[in-house]
């Protein structure tokens, strides 16, 4: 017998049946939404979770008006930054926490600048300032910080109601009267121009240009939210008289994405993920509002409908969604505020397919001769 042979082969089927394992996992993780459950995680009480990055490193605020911040190996985190209420809405996959101080709390992101706004940028390893807050101009020029992608472009709004972006040091002003809503990861900007009239993208090789329309011209409301990495922008618009989420891509234009409740026709989508997931809030009746998620040729659903109808909680906002397809948001459990966590549950289904093929192997391995 050729025992280091017999050695090598069986090490191979190992390494084969721990890729298949590894692989699955990352399937399982990214699984769409609509072909999972989700596990609850309640990450903090008394606020909202309102960005996260693909590592489920999560950021948001406490009624407090404290920043807090939430890791998987860490915990949770509280850090006074400036006012008495700082929000941040965007971290990137290294850690730069980006967002806006100000004199009160806000729970939807205002992409613009209000009096007395301050923009922060927060390292959330060391829990301190970022090294780029001392050089960058967000101090003196009041800016208002809205989002900062996963590569770590941060956008926001100066007090003199420009857009800007600012990436490895450089700060760009996007001209006009404007104010940036989002970045991805390539820095083309998203935002809402006075200038053309309506919402815009801008890249670093094209410029500020229209997009849309999201509705009426005259609708100051109609505004993007987000965009992925694959150019798709989400936002609000005016379509058809509904007051509502809407999608768009270059060369097919605008549509809509619907709404939870007939009766009130209302949706506001927070963000979007690289697969397409769309994640936000809609009402359901008089003041109350259900966090959702949605896909292109599939109804918008109920993320309260996707977990476990005995937990406790109701789901009332979606801000973020990751690659992972991990979301965060605010919510109530057993009656009570809390930022919650949400994170994909494989199928029973999808975990027999992948038994199953692993099965197969084991017996094909064993087939072979030593």
């Amino acid at each position: 017998m050729n025992t280091q042979g017999h050695y090598v082969r069986r090490n191979r089927h190992r390494r084969t049946l721990t890729a298949c394992l590894v692989c699955a996992g990352i399937t399982a993780a990214s699984l769409p939404a609509q072909a999972a459950a989700y596990r609850v995680e309640g990450l903090w009480a008394r606020g909202a979770a309102t960005a996260l990055n693909d590592a489920g490193e999560v950021v948001g605020w406490e009624t407090g008006g404290s920043l807090a911040t939430w890791t998987p190996t860490g915990g949770l985190k509280l850090a006074p930054v400036t006012y008495s209420a700082d929000t941040p809405w965007g971290i990137s996959d290294a850690g730069l926490i980006g967002g806006t101080s100000s004199r009160y709390l806000s729970t939807s992101p205002d992409f613009g600048y209000r009096t007395g706004d301050k923009g922060f940028l927060w390292d959330l390893e060391t829990s301190l300032p970022a090294s780029d807050q001392e050089n960058a101009p967000f101090g003196l020029l009041g800016m208002a910080i809205s989002d900062v992608s996963p590569a770590g472009h941060v956008v926001g709004t100066t007090s003199s109601h420009e857009a800007f972006v600012r990436y490895n040091g450089t700060t760009t002003f996007l001209g006009g009267l404007s104010s940036a809503a989002a970045v991805n990861s390539l820095g083309y900007v998203v935002g809402h121009s006075a200038t053309l009239d309506g919402p815009f993208l801008w890249t670093p090789d094209d410029g500020m240009q229209a997009i849309g329309p999201f509705g009426p011209q005259t609708f100051v409301a109609s505004f993007p939210t987000d965009i992925n990495d694959e150019g798709v922008v989400i936002g609000v618009g005016d379509l058809d008289g509904c007051y509502c989420g809407v999608v768009w891509r270059d060369g097919l234009g605008v549509q809509g994405i619907g709404y939870l409740a007939s009766e009130w026709q209302s949706s506001y989508p927070y963000a979007i993920n690289n697969a397409g997931y769309a994640v936000g809030r809609s009402a359901v009746s008089d003041g109350v509002s259900h966090a959702f998620i949605w896909h292109a040729g599939t109804a918008m659903q109920d993320l309260n409908d996707l977990i476990d109808p005995s937990s406790g909680w109701a789901l009332e906002t979606a801000y973020a969604i990751n690659n992972r397809g991990q979301i965060v948001g605010q919510g109530r459990y057993q009656g009570s505020e809390y930022a919650y966590l949400l994170s994909p549950v494989p199928e029973p289904a999808h975990w027999m397919m992948m038994l199953g093929g692993l099965t197969l192997m084991g017996f094909m391995s064993r087939k072979r001769k030593p």
